[in-house]
């Protein structure tokens, strides 16, 4: 049962070694950076995909379990289903959640004409501290159904 929730975080941890490794390879001169123009048209897209993806993907990875079709999922009799459950959609949120932070990573990187990019990854940072996944994690889930219930 805690197999799947290592593994769970091993990937959590991987993920933000992955990025904190770019942007010092990237400091350190042996990636390229600000290897995009500053055209205004260019610069806008890049504004407007980070803002979309740094704030939107967070909304989504921080309500993740608040989904009517999640929630149920997790919050179902046989605890060992639910906890299988849990575990999948981590995944998918660990998914999104790479994918937001690499990409506003590369977007960093990319552009230095532009702030919103390096606003939007120190927003996708503080997000990825509330998105360990735990085993206090899914009691919390579980638990918050069972008190609902009982009012």
């Amino acid at each position: 049962m805690t197999k799947n929730l290592k593994s769970l975080q091993l990937f959590y941890v991987l993920m933000l070694v992955l990025s904190f490794v770019v942007m010092g390879l990237s400091f350190l001169d042996v990636l390229p950076t600000d290897y995009v123009g500053n055209e205004p048209k260019l610069l806008y897209w890049i504004n407007l995909y980070s803002i979309v993806t740094g704030l939107g993907g967070m909304y989504v990875c921080l309500r993740w379990f608040n989904f009517k079709r999640v929630a149920r999922a997790v919050k179902q009799e046989d605890e060992n289903v639910a906890f299988r459950a849990f575990c999948s959609w981590v995944k998918l949120r660990l998914l999104v959640l790479s994918l937001v932070l690499l990409s506003n990573t590369v977007l960093y990187l990319a552009s230095s004409y532009t702030e919103t990019p390096k606003y939007c990854l120190l927003i996708t940072y503080v997000a990825c501290v509330f998105c360990w996944p735990s085993l206090s994690a899914f009691e919390h889930i579980r638990e918050n159904d069972q008190q609902q219930g009982a009012e």
